[in-house]
């Protein structure tokens, strides 16, 4: 989930990834870049409370933005979110709270509505006040781009297996039950509508294919493959978007500071093979990941795109080093 949103907040930061309406209808659009450094810098200021990877954050909030937020959040920094009624009594809340933590599962941090109004406000007015003079937070000690950092190193640890989101039954039959989704469950509850969609167009099709002209069955087709496109458009911007990051360590490595190198998981391999790289050539192979992308956009081979941006970083690290 996480790695699909990186890698749209990187090729389209200023498109709307979605739009809340309050109770008067008033709506207020967020874009994906927004929403990727509020949900980051939201994930790494509940760590700096104590929240860590495996832990839970108990939400009782009513429907609003920071429910998609705290997400994304979840997301980012490995926790799962606890699902809490918002209407239910203090008493029953905690009683949900308590038996989870019986379970075994450590409830580090809830977020109400008391409190929500004031977390989300001091998230965003750190962005606003620290962004102009390159900074986050001054608690965090850290910087927008290593909000970013966070948001991308997230992305490439991501594991879909990982608890994100308990949900309790009704309790109409018994005693209420908690029940655990991963991530992988909840994008497979996304894909069911798409599903059926496709079934539908697929007896749609077959239904008149007797009776329509050959122009309007074309048409259908069309419309049929593009929406079925966009998972392959997808895949490919994550992958460019695994390579920007992978050159990005490469150029750390080069300038001899593998420390900042965001995929720790690889650090040795990316040591050994950008060690003797040359900078400057590797920031220009950097910029054509960007012409990939922009290649891609008009309908170019994603073949002949990738076979041209892997042959140029073959070049950085094996061959010359040219990529002009």
């Amino acid at each position: 989930m996480i790695d699909i949103f990186e890698s749209t907040a990187q090729l389209r930061p200023e498109a709307v990834f979605f739009t809340a309406v309050d109770r008067r209808g008033n709506e207020t659009a967020y874009t994906y870049r927004q929403a990727r450094l509020i949900a980051s810098q939201l994930a790494r200021r509940l760590r700096d409370k104590g929240v860590f990877p495996g832990d839970a954050v108990a939400v009782d909030l009513p429907n609003g933005p920071m429910y998609v937020f705290l997400a994304l959040a979840a997301a980012y920094g490995g926790f799962a979110l606890v699902a809490l009624n918002h209407r239910l009594t203090d008493a029953e809340k905690l009683t949900r709270v308590l038996e989870l933590e019986r379970a075994g599962l450590r409830v580090a941090y809830t977020v109400d509505a008391a409190g929500e109004p004031k977390l989300f406000e001091a998230v965003c007015n750190s962005l606003l006040r620290n962004e102009r003079a390159g900074r986050v937070d001054d608690s965090l000690g850290g910087s927008v781009e290593d909000a970013i950092h966070f948001a991308e190193r997230a992305a490439h640890v991501f594991d879909s297996s990982h608890r994100a989101l308990i949900m309790f039954t009704s309790g109409t039959t018994g005693k209420p039950k908690a029940a655990e989704l991963t991530w992988g469950n909840l994008v497979e509850a996304s894909k069911a509508p798409l599903d059926e969609v496709r079934a539908s167009q697929e007896a749609e099709l077959a239904e008149n294919a007797d009776f329509l002209a050959k122009s309007a069955i074309r048409q259908i087709e069309a419309r049929n493959k593009r929406q079925l496109s966009a998972k392959t458009s997808e895949c490919l911007r994550q992958t460019t978007a695994m390579v920007r990051s992978w050159l990005r360590d490469g150029l750390m490595v080069a300038c001899g500071t593998p420390e900042l190198v965001i995929n720790t998981d690889v650090r040795d391999t990316l040591v050994a093979l950008f060690s003797g790289a040359d900078a400057a050539a590797i920031a220009a192979a950097c910029s054509k990941v960007d012409e990939c992308e922009r290649a891609l956009a008009y309908n170019v081979s994603p073949e002949t795109c990738l076979d041209t941006l892997l042959f140029d970083v073959r070049e950085v690290v094996h061959g010359s080093g040219r990529t002009d």
